[in-house]
């Protein structure tokens, strides 16, 4: 079935075979042309949705398909699969993936990752040599992720899968190749529930009918793994709750440095917010703050500045330069600079799940932040212990007000929330974490020793 197109035919009547050949390969392999559909269209109002050039070859089929002729695997043997090759200094997703493979390095295990469009080999090589890890390239000869799993799948043990599109793209053909492999689904966020909030929050029927449709299609690609892993109490019981029947365990999977003697109250000034803002919550976020927040913030206190900091926002940009009082930074390489001047995070998220690098992010800088319920879900803060915590623009105003002017809740909340950090979402309590989590699995068993 999975011979090569008839050779002697090119150009685009090539091509036209190529199409033919991936949708029979659907159709008889994957469950059905549904699922071509439903895969492109999840694609297609994804928030990657303006990356065309790389449309064809995601959807191509495996050149060939080896399967595993013998039970007698490498059991530290380990493929993981990403939406992206991670950028550290890009997003705290990113950053929460090399902590992943960097913690699997450190317990023993040998990682490769590839993520779904294949690399170029010169991120890839570089990407492998500062942190140790195997990525293959499109110049291996690989046309995407599950063209490598197709041919190489069968020599690995375990799968750690990141997220639905990842799943939707590699997972029956894991099963394909290594029926006895295990499958971890490794969720940063329950998907599904950060689209019906983002229903509730921007009217359309339009929006609701996505959530449900992709809540269909992410519950049956957990239900099809051993393992799912998320990184909140919150997502497990909602995941419970839809009736996933499949093993859950929380491994709070973030990678946030803390920093020592950190300047304190005096020597900071203004007000920021972080986030990528290919990420929908962080656009809905800031947009809320700077038309119903941030001008009451700075009625009040007409010194202070409002800096915006993250990647994919020039359209953002545009739209609030009108703002008083506000300076977008885009995307900032070298963080340190700013989060060491900086006196408040503002993180003002009215829908969104899992776990917000951006606030753990902030707290191990030794700055205190104002964030909303959604914001702070999921973490074990506590409102003016570790943040402070409001949801209505009113509340969240006063807050802010409060925390920026008041040295002694700001020293208290600086001092308490970068120790949350470091027992929380350091790679040290991440590496902890992992191992407490995959030593209940008696093929691992190194971890025990």
């Amino acid at each position: 079935m999975f011979k090569k197109v008839q050779m002697g035919r090119a150009g685009a009547f090539a091509k036209l075979d190529d199409i033919r050949f991936t949708v029979a390969y659907y159709i008889y392999i994957k469950g059905g042309a549904l699922q071509l559909c439903r895969e492109a269209l999840a694609l297609l109002i994804s928030s990657r949705r303006g990356i065309f050039t790389n449309l064809f070859s995601k959807f191509r089929a495996p050149k060939e398909v080896n399967r595993a002729v013998s039970g007698i695997v490498e059991p530290r043997a380990v493929l993981v699969v990403g939406p992206n090759l991670p950028n550290a200094e890009s997003s705290a997703g990113d950053l929460a993936i090399i902590g992943l493979l960097l913690n699997l390095q450190q317990l023993g295990f040998s990682s490769v990752f590839v993520p779904l469009t294949m690399a170029d080999k010169t991120d890839a090589t570089s990407f492998s040599q500062q942190y140790g890890v195997h990525v293959p390239c499109a110049q291996d000869g690989y046309r995407n992720a599950e063209d490598f799993v197709a041919r190489t799948g069968k020599d690995f043990a375990t799968f750690f899968i990141i997220g639905r599109e990842s799943a939707q793209s590699v997972l029956s053909m894991c099963r394909i190749v290594a029926p006895s492999a295990r499958i971890i689904f490794h969720a940063p966020d329950v998907a599904f529930l950060r689209e019906e909030r983002a229903a509730n929050v921007v009217s359309g029927v339009d929006a609701k009918m996505v959530a449900d449709f992709n809540k269909r299609i992410e519950l049956s690609l957990m239900q099809q793994s051993d393992l799912v892993m998320t990184v909140s109490n919150e997502d497990a019981k909602v995941l419970q709750h839809a009736g996933l029947s499949v093993p859950v365990a929380i491994h709070q999977a973030l990678n946030v440095p803390v920093r020592e003697n950190t300047p304190g109250f005096d020597v900071r000034k203004d007000m920021f917010f972080l986030g990528n803002f290919d990420h929908k919550p962080n656009i809905d976020g800031i947009l809320w703050c700077c038309q119903k927040i941030w001008p009451s913030i700075l009625e009040q206190m007409p010194g202070v500045r409002l800096h915006i900091i993250g990647s994919h926002g020039e359209i953002l940009e545009r739209d609030l330069s009108h703002v008083k009082g506000v300076f977008f930074h885009g995307f900032v390489p070298d963080l340190e600079p700013l989060l060491l001047s900086m006196r408040l995070c503002l993180a003002p998220l009215r829908y969104g799940a899992g776990i917000k690098g951006k606030v753990a992010m902030s707290l191990g800088a030794g700055i205190p932040c104002v964030c909303t319920s959604i914001a702070a879900e999921g973490m074990l803060l506590v409102n003016n212990e570790t943040v402070s915590i409001a949801d209505n623009s009113s509340d969240f105003v006063d807050a802010a007000i409060r925390l920026y002017s008041d040295k002694v809740l700001w020293s208290k909340l600086a001092m308490l929330g970068k120790e949350h950090v470091q027992k929380h979402f350091t790679l040290e309590a991440n590496k902890n974490s992992l191992c407490h989590l995959l030593k209940e699995f008696k093929d691992y068993s190194w971890l025990t020793q």
